[in-house]
C-alpha cells in the first residue's frame, strides 16, 4: 500500500493498493477520517482527527481472493507553524513542506552558528554551519515526519521552530 503516512487534518489523501493480480475491489477503514471514494486499487481518505490511526485496506481480486493490508498513520495539524512564523529568532517558508524550506534569520548568525535539526525524541538528525541569513533544506536531507530546528551559537541553543515535512 502507497500513500501519505502523516496527513493533515481536514485534507484529503489517495492511497494505493499494488498486487500481482488485478484489484477490482476494495474496502477501507480508518478511524480518524472518513472514505470518500474507493475506485478499483485506490482509496481516498478524509482526515477528520488528529491523531494516531491505523488505515486498512481490504483487496479482493476477480477470483474473490482477499487480502488485507495496513498502514500506520498519524494525521497532523499546523501547530506551532505560528510561533514559528512570529519570526523572534527566524521564519520557516513554507513549512509544512514536501520539497524545500528556507530559514531566514532575523539578523545575521555568527561564524561559529550551526543549524541542528533533531527529531522529536530529541536525536540529532542534521547539523550545519550557517553562512548567511538564510538556510535552504530540503525534504531528502530529513525524510517525511517531524523535526525541530535550532540556532546554536557559543555552546547555546535556541529554539527557532518546528518542521513538517511531507
Amino acid at each position: 500500500m502507497n500513500g501519505l503516512t502523516s496527513p493533515l487534518l481536514n485534507t484529503t489523501s489517495v492511497y494505493t493498493v499494488s498486487a500481482n493480480e488485478p484489484i477490482i475491489q476494495v474496502c477501507a477503514t480508518a478511524n480518524n477520517g472518513t472514505v470518500v471514494s474507493t475506485n478499483q486499487n485506490q482509496v481516498e481518505i478524509q482526515w477528520t482527527t488528529v491523531g494516531l490511526d491505523t488505515l486498512q485496506i481490504i483487496a479482493g481480486n476477480e477470483i474473490l481472493a482477499y487480502d488485507t493490508a495496513y498502514l500506520p498513520i498519524n494525521v497532523i495539524t499546523l501547530t506551532g507553524v505560528e510561533e514559528a512564523q512570529q519570526g523572534r529568532l527566524a521564519t520557516i517558508q513554507p513549512n509544512v513542506f514536501s520539497d524545500q524550506t528556507v530559514i531566514r534569520f532575523a539578523e545575521t548568525p555568527s561564524e561559529t552558528a550551526r543549524l541542528v535539526i533533531t527529531n522529536m525524541l530529541g536525536q540529532t538528525i542534521m547539523t550545519e554551519r550557517i553562512a548567511t541569513d538564510r538556510i535552504s533544506l530540503f525534504a531528502n536531507q530529513l525524510g517525511k515526519g517531524f523535526y525541530l530546528a535550532y540556532l546554536e551559537e557559543s555552546n547555546k541553543r535556541q529554539f527557532i521552530g518546528r518542521l513538517v515535512v511531507q
